[in-house]
């Protein structure tokens, strides 16, 4: 599961859920805002701001290198 670079409006959390069951980012969005509201809010702003933080961006298709200066 990654969060994804194209699909966000905040942290790209539930676009990144939506593309990796392969549904509409909208219901995804829409099903979390019902979850935010029937738990008072709070612990659904927590739950996304720990998602936020722990599941990784997607890899935008280039290598990445972690050497900064690579010497031949």
């Amino acid at each position: 599961m990654k969060r994804s670079r194209t699909d966000r409006i905040i942290g790209g959390v539930c676009g990144g859920i939506a593309d990796d069951y392969g549904s509409e980012s909208w219901i995804v969005r829409f099903m979390y805002l019902w979850l935010i509201f029937i738990t008072f809010i709070v612990p659904g702003v927590i739950i996304y701001l720990i998602a936020w933080m722990i599941i990784p961006k997607e890899n935008n298709g280039k290598k990445q290198n972690n050497k900064k200066n690579e010497k031949k």
